[in-house]
């Protein structure tokens, strides 16, 4: 679950490096829009940075979530071993096997 987790991380700056390489290069064509079309392209692009924010906190998020389940799941498990060990270890109860 570790991998999965920083799958999720990984990819998310993978994507955060896209976009902004994009949004550069929008930028770039900014630069010679005026008027209306200069306007609908900014409030589009704060619409599009909430939106890309939105999205890069949900896969943090996601990640965070996929690493507790994987440590509460490692926990859980060495402790059934442990449980199981000592009921063999210490108990004259036999399972019928």
């Amino acid at each position: 679950m570790a991998q999965t987790a920083n799958k999720f991380r990984s990819t998310n700056q993978d994507l955060a490096g896209m976009l902004t390489r994009l949004m550069s290069e929008l930028e770039s064509l900014r630069a010679g829009w005026q008027g209306q079309g200069a306007q609908a392209f900014d409030n589009a692009r704060v619409h599009w940075g909430e939106d890309v924010k939105k999205l890069h906190q949900a896969l943090d998020e996601t990640a965070g979530a996929i690493e507790k389940a994987g440590n509460f799941y490692s926990s859980s498990d060495a402790e059934s071993a442990n449980r199981m060990n000592a009921f063999q270890g210490g108990s004259s109860v036999k399972l019928p096997l």
